[in-house]
């Protein structure tokens, strides 16, 4: 799968959860959930769009980029782990932060192999985002289907 398809389809991906979310200490209505997530998705979708610019030959711009993208991944993360979502959602919001945590994790390993110069693992960790992609899909796919 190409590089590019990849990203579109993280970039697809992230804008769709924001269809999901919320935040508080207490279980949030569905709507709330939603909002919430909006909100905190929002300024995700803007730095995953920067995986289209990404050019693993040129070594020192990509693994700024992909450091970029990974550092606002793991905050994106720390808000939406702060949710307490409506009780039928919890393992997919579960699902959620699982996959954005391996995607910033493997987009890590994309900017440490652009580093080494080494392909081999920075196909292997692009790999890798596609399988949490499709992970993060899922779960989005259910909650959207359950509204």
């Amino acid at each position: 799968m190409h590089v590019r398809h990849v990203i579109r389809m993280l970039i697809v991906s992230m804008a769709l959860t924001m269809l999901v979310a919320g935040c508080g200490s207490g279980a949030l209505s569905k709507s709330d959930y939603v909002d919430k997530n909006n909100a905190i998705q929002k300024e995700l979708a803007s730095s995953i769009s920067k995986l289209n610019t990404v050019d693993p030959n040129n070594k020192a711009t990509a693994a700024a980029t992909l450091l970029d993208i990974q550092k606002q991944l793991d905050a994106t993360v720390a808000k939406l782990g702060k949710l307490t979502p409506p009780a039928d959602w919890k393992d997919e919001h579960s699902d959620i932060l699982k996959a954005l945590k391996g995607s910033s994790a493997e987009i890590g390993g994309m900017a440490t192999a652009v580093k080494r110069g080494d392909a081999k693992s920075y196909e292997a960790s692009r790999s890798k985002l596609v399988t949490y992609n499709t992970n993060f899909s899922m779960a989005v796919n259910s909650i959207n289907s359950s509204r």
